[in-house]
């Protein structure tokens, strides 16, 4: 599990995940914007979003992501 630092948004959390999740920099794993639309996914769940309760869930390099308000859960 990583958690987003407070003014962090969403798709860079992402990427900082999963990169660690793969032991890779995120400058070696595949784009984020080759999966999902990064500036939906920061409007959706970006810092200013009080919505504790909504996740977003999608595949990323061979892992299921859960993306919260708050922090970002890998699996594999």
């Amino acid at each position: 599990m990583y958690e987003r630092h407070p003014n962090e948004p969403p798709s860079k959390a992402v990427i900082v995940a999963v990169a660690k999740a793969t032991d890779q920099s995120p400058l070696e794993i595949e784009p984020l914007a080759e999966v999902i639309d990064p500036d939906a996914l920061d409007a959706l769940l970006g810092t200013d979003k009080k919505a504790p309760s909504m996740a977003f869930t999608f595949e990323y390099c061979g892992r299921q992501v859960t993306v919260t308000p708050s922090e970002i859960q890998i699996d594999p």
